[in-house]
């Protein structure tokens, strides 16, 4: 493997790190910027896969594969993990707490979107109210306009 095993976490935290930024964007940006931001988001998330991957195929190769798995693991207490592996435990807490974090975020873009949509189904019954209302009131003015001309066109018997 060209990378350690603690590069590709160190990648994985800023890939993570990028991804938390775009969806604070999300959360700040205009409905018309959200697009472009979520095909960056898309292409972190591929970036992120591709790392996992590296990051498999480094534990498939390690000799001490399951020690490193320990470190990777976040029930294993600090204390069961060897004093060489700290580092590689530490960026896993951060990727962790990353991950949490954008879940969090998530959650909140979820919670937005939904109230995106309840406004914008309410400014449509408006907009459907009002058209209804209108309709009435052209059909109402037509009705009075019509009397009105059986009024002044009326012929005596």
């Amino acid at each position: 493997m060209n990378k350690s095993l603690y590069q590709l976490l160190r990648d994985k935290k800023g890939k993570l790190d990028e991804y938390e930024s775009l969806s604070h964007q999300i959360l700040n940006s205009d409905i018309e910027e959200l697009n472009s931001i979520f095909d960056l988001r898309q292409e972190i998330i591929i970036k992120i896969d591709a790392i996992d991957l590296m990051i498999s195929a480094w534990l498939e190769d390690s000799l001490v594969k399951e020690e490193y798995l320990k470190c990777l693991d976040i029930k294993t207490s600090r204390n069961d993990i060897q004093p060489g592996l700290f580092e590689i435990r530490d960026c896993f807490e951060e990727i962790y707490e990353a991950l949490l974090t954008i879940q969090s975020l998530e959650n909140t873009i979820h919670n937005q979107f939904n109230q995106y949509q309840k406004d914008l189904q309410e400014s449509l019954t408006q907009v459907t109210n009002v058209s209804k209302i209108k309709k009435y009131f052209d059909t109402y003015e037509t009705e009075i306009n019509d009397l009105s001309a059986l009024k002044f066109n009326s012929k005596k018997i």
